[in-house]
């Protein structure tokens, strides 16, 4: 995910139950290798949101090995919040509560590159009250704030094929610990492209993929995305 310079929110508003937010199912997502770059560390997007991430309305919700970078808005430039409401009245529930439940949690990301600074203390949202705990989390779980040195970013509404969110060179995300994907091997490639997305010009070079997909339920179908590159392009 790509976000331009002149309008953009957050990269991802995670909400949970709708209403009074306590009828379950609530949502868990989980996310591994997402790649979201803001409109820029140095450039103020026009947006509602003061973070690249939110997590809302009792949410849950888990992403890994994940980059995270480049971002700030009109409103503020925050890398993450975890709603925290004075849980009274119809609303007895928030995503703090998940959190602390262990039903949310980023675990081996890598964080760079926001308006309000590169320290966890400057970009988790200081306005929460269990900011340390956030922050103490954070660093448990093998997070890094360090440069990802993405090789292309272009924002054009007339893309040239420069973008290519792959980590290169000396990147840490290369030498990171990261956290285990399920059911799959154990591999030291960082990048999971998107073929739809890889196919449309926008990416400069081609996808690499294999697709399998299985129905895990009858309520829901899942899809695993396997992708490889050439053994020249592979960490």
């Amino acid at each position: 995910m790509i976000q331009g310079t002149d309008a953009a929110g957050g990269a991802a508003e995670q909400d949970g139950a709708g209403g009074d937010e306590n009828t379950e199912p609530f949502a868990k997502p989980y996310v591994y290798n997402a790649t979201y770059i803001g409109g820029g560390a140095s450039n103020t997007p026009d947006g509602d949101r003061a973070e690249m991430l939110m997590f809302r309305d009792n949410t849950g919700g888990f992403y890994h090995n994940s980059i995270f970078t480049d971002y700030n808005s009109t409103s503020g430039g925050y890398a993450l919040t975890i709603e925290d409401i004075d849980n009274t009245g119809s609303k007895p529930l928030d995503s703090r509560q998940r959190f602390e439940a262990g039903d949310l949690g980023l675990t081996h990301n890598l964080w760079y590159g926001f308006g309000a600074g590169n320290a966890p203390a400057q970009f988790v949202n200081p306005g929460l009250e269990n900011q340390a705990a956030i922050i103490d989390y954070l660093v448990a779980n093998g997070s890094v704030v360090e440069d990802p040195m993405i090789a292309g970013i272009e924002r054009s509404t007339s893309p040239s094929g420069g973008l290519d969110p792959r980590p290169t060179g000396n990147s840490p995300a290369f030498t990171m610990t990261r956290a285990a994907y399920p059911n799959m091997p154990s591999t030291r490639r960082w990048t999971l492209w998107v073929p739809s997305v890889a196919t449309t010009g926008l990416l400069a070079g081609p996808p690499w993929h294999t697709p399998a997909t299985s129905a895990t339920s009858p309520r829901a179908r899942q899809s695993t995305w396997r992708m490889a590159l050439p053994s020249s392009l592979s960490r």
